[in-house]
This record gives C-alpha cells, sequence and structure tokens, in this order.
C-alpha cells in the first residue's frame, strides 16, 4: 500500500501538508473530504510506513488503556477492526486522537495492515503495542494481545500512581529544605555574621564554616544556580548522546543502596512482562530478546540482554546466558530454568512478572520510608549546624565579659 506527501486546505483556508497511507490518489483525496480538507497537491513515497518521531498527540496512559480495552471487547466479540474503530473515533474524547483514530479506520479500510497504520503515528503508540498488534496479526490472536496489553499498561499505571503517592511526602520536605537553606544562609546567617564581625568576636570552626557557606549564597548564588540547572541537564544530555556515558551512569546508580535495588527491580519487572507478553503471542525467543532493550528503561540490563541474545541465538540455553549477568535476580533465572526444563516458558514468565508485580511496590514503599526521615534528619542537621555556629560565638563573649 503506497503513502503519499499531500499538502491540503481546509474550510478556514489554512494550508495543511501531512503523509497518509492510500490505495490512490482517490482514495486519499476522499479521506481528506470526509475530514473537511481538499487535496491540493500529492506524490508518492518510496516507503509503505511512514516512521517519525513524535508523530501523532502523546496520550495519558489511561486514555490509551481505555482504548486498548474496548479494542480488545469488540474485535473479542467478532465486531470487524474497521467497524470497531468507527464506534472508537465517535467516543474519543480528545479531537486530536479521534483524528487519528479515524485515519487508522481510513488506513484500515483500504487494505492496511493494522500494525502498518499504527506504525504512523509512533508518538501515539508505543514500539511495544505495534509490535504486539503485529504478532497479533501474525498469530491470528489479536483480541488475546490486546487484552495482555491492556492488564499490563494497567500495571503500568498503577505503579506509577504508587510512585506518585510515595513521593508526595519526600518532596514536599525537599522543597521545605530548600527553602529553608535559602532562607538560613541568604538573609540570617549574614546579620548574625555582621554583628560577630563587628563586635570582634574569635570565630570557632562550625562558625567559619557556616559564614563561608552563606557567603556562597549571597555573594555567587549564580554558581548555585548554574550548577542545579547545567548539572542535571549535562547528565541528560550526556545519556542521550554517548551510550558510554548512559552505561556507567546506570551502573553509579544501581550501586546505591536501596535506591539502586529500586531502579534494577523497575527494569526487571518491565523486563518479565514485556518477554511474558512477547513470548505469549507467539514471536521466538530470540526476537523477543532483541526487541527488550528499547523496553526495559535501563542500560545495563538493556546491555545484559543484548548479550544474552546473541549468546541464545548460537545456541546457548536462556538460563545459562542469563546466569552470566549478575543484574538478573535468583528468582528470575531459577523461573526461566523452570520453563525450560518444563517446556512451559510463558507460564514461567508470568510467574516472575506477577512476583515483580508484589516486589517492586513493597521496594518503592521501603525506599520512600528510609528516605523520609533522612529528610527529616538533614533538615535537623543543617537548623543544628547554624544554631551552633551562632550560639558557640555568643556563649564565647559572654565568657569574655564575665
Amino acid at each position: 500500500m503506497p503513502s503519499y506527501e499531500y499538502s491540503a486546505v481546509d474550510s478556514s483556508g489554512k494550508k495543511l501538508s501531512g503523509v497518509l497511507v492510500a490505495a490512490d490518489e482517490e482514495a486519499l483525496r476522499s479521506h481528506l473530504t470526509e475530514n473537511g480538507q481538499w487535496l491540493l497537491d500529492s506524490k508518492e513515497r518510496k516507503t509503505q510506513v511512514v516512521k517519525r518521531s513524535g508523530s501523532g498527540p502523546k496520550l495519558k496512559r489511561r486514555a490509551l488503556i481505555d482504548f486498548t480495552m474496548q479494542l480488545a471487547i469488540l474485535t473479542r466479540a467478532g465486531v470487524p477492526l474497521s467497524e470497531t474503530l468507527i464506534q472508537l473515533e465517535q467516543d474519543a474524547l480528545n479531537p486530536e486522537f479521534a483524528k487519528v483514530i479515524g485515519t487508522l479506520r481510513f488506513n484500515v479500510n483500504t487494505g492496511v495492515a493494522f500494525s502498518q497504520a499504527l506504525e504512523q503515528f509512533p508518538g501515539t503508540f508505543p514500539q511495544l503495542y505495534i509490535e504486539l498488534v503485529k504478532a497479533g496479526e501474525i498469530s491470528g490472536n489479536l483480541p488475546e494481545i490486546l487484552l495482555d496489553m491492556q492488564h499490563y499498561l494497567e500495571w503500568s499505571d498503577a505503579l506509577a500512581s504508587d510512585a506518585r503517592q510515595a513521593t508526595t511526602y519526600p518532596m514536599i520536605i525537599g522543597i521545605a529544605i530548600v527553602l529553608l537553606v535559602a532562607i538560613l544562609f541568604t538573609f540570617v546567617v549574614p546579620q548574625f555574621t555582621q554583628l560577630l564581625t563587628t563586635m570582634g568576636v574569635a570565630l570557632p570552626l562550625p562558625t567559619q564554616i557556616v559564614m563561608g557557606i552563606s557567603d556562597v549564597f549571597k555573594n555567587h548564588w549564580y554558581l548555585i544556580v548554574m550548577v542545579l540547572v547545567l548539572l542535571p541537564l549535562s547528565i541528560v544530555l550526556g545519556k542521550r548522546w554517548s551510550p558510554r556515558f548512559a552505561f556507567s551512569w546506570e551502573r553509579f546508580l544501581l550501586a546505591l543502596p536501596i535506591f539502586g535495588q529500586l531502579r534494577l527491580r523497575l527494569a526487571l519487572s518491565r523486563f518479565s512482562h514485556n518477554l511474558a507478553i512477547l513470548f505469549r503471542s507467539g514471536i521466538p525467543m530470540v526476537e523477543c530478546l532483541q526487541m527488550l532493550p528499547a523496553l526495559v528503561g535501563n542500560a545495563v540490563v538493556a546491555d545484559a540482554i543484548n548479550r544474552s541474545a546473541a549468546e541464545v541465538a548460537e545456541g546457548t540455553a536462556l538460563a545459562e546466558s542469563f546466569s552470566r549477568h549478575e543484574v538478573f535476580e535468583s528468582l528470575v533465572l531459577r523461573m526461566i530454568a523452570v520453563g525450560e526444563s518444563t517446556g512451559d516458558m510463558s507460564g514461567a514468565l508470568e510467574q516472575a512478572a506477577r512476583y515483580y508485580e508484589e516486589a517492586v511496590p513493597r521496594t518503592i514503599k521501603r525506599f520512600f520510608a528510609v528516605l523520609e526521615p533522612t529528610l527529616i534528619l538533614f533538615m535537623v542537621a543543617i537548623v543544628g549546624l547554624v544554631a551552633l555556629a551562632i550560639f558557640l560565638p555568643l556563649l564565647s563573649l559572654g565568657s569574655s565579659l564575665q
């Protein structure tokens, strides 16, 4: 099915352009007319599937879950895909997403595979979503695949909700600490510094340290702002442009106590869930492993999966290959070994996924249970240091006056 680059004009006279898959130019013209646009010019592209980064509206996870759930229910009930998409287009609350569904419907009606139609909107549908739909089309089990995807998206949404809830209180404490530090060292400490300097009191070490920090906040605040802005930006850009830096940074994070375990379990939860869904959809194991690195969200785990994929392709057993990489927890290795020995790899992966469904929320709660008192103690330490720095000279002055 060819794809066309086109330019058109809408009812307000605004000129539009884009790319659509259509049987021919007449079908393209008909689709644009249905959407209140009139074709001005079109040119056939050599590639059939258009992949543009960020193409399509970014959906909230809940909207994608609802779309997937309705799609699974209607197709499972035997409703043709084209009619299902008509219903979903009418029910869509987001006008931009309604246009996307309308384009999907048009492409499906002109003979384009549903997975190919989804590929035109990588900004709306994740790569895993597209690959699973493609696997469902090949195996003829699309409704079941969509149900699996719905459950996975709901788990991800619940996990994100738990994380947001757990981070609310530490975030408030963190903001309070930042404000406290800024006020103390910018306004409060300089007043006492001026008083103590005028009185000529000998300054103990804690007072000198606090006065030095206060001087930086008051006279060199722009350096603090630069560090707070440039350091995170450098890390983000370094991870994006340098795979070696991304790998080294992730290894550093994984080495941190508790937080490192949380990051690792988050990556392994994505690994087990995605591998279970991909393998159950009928995709060969080697291809599953080749798709997984982009889905785990962790450079170290992704590297281990890439290495294992190459080893499995050469004939190494999956459990043996994974055991060579320290990132995989013993439970994952045991479950995969059981799956290989019993021939029920799908069931073994599902059990591992269920384990992480319970383990990850527990690890999140454990991490923030440690973080909250740590932040409070840090706040107390700052206040105590400032108080000590102020009262030690005053006590010294009182002793000299006596």
